[in-house]
């Protein structure tokens, strides 16, 4: 069955996942697909995305895939609410912090964000496409 052969081709590895990596590395694997939804800490997430991302398969005929969530706000819209200095020391002093959670909307319906993510994300110079619902995807 069609459900059989791609179970086949799966690997599920329950560890971190700083060293899910380094056994995917050392072993030379190429994925086709990765979905990062792990910690939203500034460090652990810009690991996960420039980490991951290296190891997607990527020819002329095919591309791997790299997306997620929990991308709210982008830095871009932040600087619609808060002054530069003000986001950036907001930024700075919240990379350990997983989310914040304002009264009101920041941006759209968003009265929320991961600053972790929005941080690593204005910082990465992977292409990256955002959508309203917080969902990411890398474009090459």
């Amino acid at each position: 069955s069609l459900k059989k052969k791609w179970r086949d081709k799966h690997i599920h590895l329950r560890m971190s996942s700083h060293n899910a990596f380094k056994i995917i590395e050392s072993f030379k694997i190429e994925v086709d697909f990765c979905y990062i939804d792990g910690s939203h800490y500034y460090e652990d997430f810009k690991f996960d995305l420039e980490n991951y991302s290296k190891i997607l398969i990527l020819s002329n005929e095919y591309k791997g895939i790299i997306c997620g969530d929990d991308y709210e706000l982008s830095y871009e819209e932040l600087l619609k609410k808060f002054e530069k200095e003000k986001l950036d020391t907001m930024l700075k002093e919240n990379k350990t912090t997983d989310c914040l959670i304002f009264d009101e909307p920041l941006y759209g319906d968003f009265a929320h964000f991961h600053p972790g993510i929005t941080l690593a994300m204005s910082e990465t110079k992977i292409k990256i496409k955002k959508f309203s619902s917080g969902f990411f995807v890398g474009i090459n």
